[in-house]
């Protein structure tokens, strides 16, 4: 479909996971750069930015209804 640089465009620019305890002190930091396959992504988008990029991309001619 060639949206490969509009899902560039849209995402969220996530550097990592950071998880804090009750007073907001970082106890554990998962960054992009360090993770491979976890609880953050290199790439992450909106679902409804997704769901508008994906729409828009197909012709009216190829939607259903």
């Amino acid at each position: 479909m060639g949206l490969e640089r509009a899902a560039m465009d849209l995402t969220t620019g996530e550097a990592g996971t950071d998880r804090v305890d009750e007073d907001n002190r970082v106890l554990a930091r998962f960054a992009v750069a360090d993770i491979s396959d976890g609880p953050t992504a290199e790439l992450e988008i909106m679902r409804g930015d997704i769901a508008r990029m994906i729409y828009e991309g197909v012709g009216p001619s190829d939607r259903a209804g």
